[in-house]
């Protein structure tokens, strides 16, 4: 942005909806490398690309009321939704592989049966999702462009960082237990919620984050906290896989190492959670949320002013004391 303090300060929906079309500009991106046929990549480059375009609409939806229609959300949830197999089963796989090394003579021979029952579900789920995506894509994509352009804004509208930091302050209310009273392993409906809310808080805030101070920091820890609470779903959801598909013919003691091995591998990544954002340390995530919502206005602190954009200086870090 060439002066993001300045757009903090714009009409709301002159913002939001410049967020929106670039988001829906990444998607045909993603649909198009889809269309090629010749990108192994580009499957999930298209499920992120929707994924972001629907918490940008989801994140400013009462802004984006009279603008976004409900067809359009339930049509990109299809979309999300069609997506999802595929790349479960393909992510599976990986894990299934990185485990491989790990397991002793007897018990590697699991693996190979389980990729391929994997694979084939993969290849399913591909086929599927291309077919959804051919059909709905195209019509949604031009539908959504044409209501953005035509988005008209209301001359007393509130200025974009007043809803910023209300959806800032919100997220962050939603975040603050889920950090300071520390889940059990468990309990992986409550550590995916914090999942959940870190990655509503990063998307939300990656395209702004230029105007406002230390938020660079608190993007990559958001993103840090995401993928690793990603990767203990990754293990719990391949574990589910293990206990429902034991492959015929396998020794119990094979599937038992390779069941021990995810748990442990679970283990690490709670571990990794534990040690640098929960209890004690959620101070690291909420601290610099709390300051920034401060900044934008909307918090109980005073409001402090932004980074100047006018010159070059680096990102600092904001923690609390």
């Amino acid at each position: 942005m060439a002066d993001a303090r300045a757009k903090l300060d714009r009409p709301a929906l002159t913002v939001i909806v410049r967020i929106a079309r670039r988001e829906l500009r990444a998607a045909d991106t993603a649909w198009e490398r889809l269309q090629r046929g010749n990108d192994d990549d580009a499957l999930h480059a298209f499920r992120v690309a929707i994924r972001r375009l629907r918490s940008t609409l989801q994140a400013y939806r009462p802004q984006l009321d009279g603008v976004v229609r409900p067809k359009d959300r339930r049509r990109l949830r299809r979309l999300a939704d069609a997506t999802g197999p595929a790349r479960d089963a393909e992510v599976q796989i990986a894990r299934l592989r990185s485990l491989r090394a790990a397991l002793d003579a007897e018990a590697r021979p699991i693996v190979s049966p389980l990729v391929r029952r994997l694979r084939r579900r993969m290849r399913d789920g591909y086929a599927k999702a291309h077919a959804q995506i051919e059909s709905l894509y195209p019509r949604t994509a031009r539908a959504l462009a044409r209501r953005l352009r035509r988005a008209e804004v209301a001359p007393d509208a509130p200025p974009f960082r007043a809803v910023l930091g209300r959806f800032v302050a919100a997220h962050t209310d939603e975040l603050r237990p889920l950090l300071e009273h520390v889940a059990p392993l468990d309990a992986p409906r409550l550590l995916h919620q914090a999942r959940i809310e870190a990655k509503r808080l990063r998307y939300v805030l990656e395209p702004v984050q230029r105007g406002l101070p230390g938020s660079t920091v608190l993007v990559h820890r958001l993103e840090r906290l995401q993928d690793v609470l990603g990767e203990l779903h990754d293990f719990q959801v391949l574990e589910q896989t293990l206990a429902r598909a034991r492959p015929h013919g396998t020794p119990a003691r094979a599937v038992l190492a390779l069941t021990r091995l995810v748990r442990e591998r679970q283990r690490r990544a709670y571990a990794e959670v534990t040690r640098s954002f929960v209890g004690p340390h959620a101070a690291m995530l909420l601290g610099p949320l709390d300051l920034l919502t401060a900044r934008l206005g909307a918090g109980r602190r005073p409001a402090l002013p932004l980074r100047r954009t006018d010159t070059a200086r680096p990102a600092t870090v904001v923690t609390s004391r």
